[in-house]
């Protein structure tokens, strides 16, 4: 199965690889795309595995990152925390009836940003996945953006996210549970090590029977 889908705001590749793995890359965060990200999970919910690809992915919005995430989780889990000048709140994953109950693995990499970042910390921290790829460059904040009339981007940030754990993720970003860079004499073969490592480390995860981080 191998599905590309092209959206107003948006890309999404669901496919399944060796073992059953399923495969899920989509563009970002984004409302127009996101019944579709939920609908591609529940088409997977017999797949042993889901990779997540998050590389080049710059993030989104707040309700779709969670909307997502609780696919994967199906808990009302604390998701995020976000330090205000006056105050703090706590962020919440909804509950989900029939959650996706494989392991799973996310793909990052330095321009895996805000959303991406949110989200694969999140997951992490709760040992509800396993980060793969290279560290995430720490570009989150909760912002305001706001068209000027010149036509100029004014981002003004206000909040600071981090995960349950405490982690500060604006300067930090995510640091992979492996790390592996892309090898570009391999891409040019047509090679994806990242990927390749993803799927090595399920293999060795189904084989061996454990869940590891990246199961419920």
């Amino acid at each position: 199965m191998c599905i590309r889908d092209r959206h107003a705001c948006g890309e999404l590749e669901v496919r399944r690889l060796d073992g059953g793995v399923a495969y899920l890359r989509f563009s970002g965060f984004l409302t127009p795309i996101v019944d579709a990200v939920l609908q591609a999970i529940q088409d997977v919910h017999d797949a042993p595995a889901l990779i997540i690809d998050l590389r080049g992915n710059p993030g989104g919005e707040f309700p779709v990152r969670k909307a997502i995430a609780s696919q994967l989780v199906g808990e009302p889990k604390e998701f995020m925390y976000y330090q205000y000048r006056k105050r703090a709140t706590t962020a919440y994953l909804d509950t989900v009836p029939n959650p996706y109950p494989g392991l799973v693995v996310i793909l990052v990499n330095e321009l895996s940003m805000s959303s991406s970042e949110e989200f694969s910390g999140s997951l992490q921290a709760l040992d509800r996945a396993t980060i793969i790829g290279t560290q995430t460059p720490g570009s989150c904040l909760v912002m305001t953006i706001e068209i000027l009339p010149s036509d100029m981007i004014l981002m003004y940030p206000y909040g600071q996210p981090r995960t349950v754990e405490g982690r500060i993720l604006e300067d930090n970003g995510v640091a992979p549970d492996i790390e592996v860079a892309l090898d570009r004499a391999a891409l040019l073969r047509g090679r994806d090590t990242q990927l390749e490592a993803a799927l090595s480390f399920l293999r060795e995860e189904m084989t061996s029977g454990t869940s590891g981080s990246g199961g419920q």
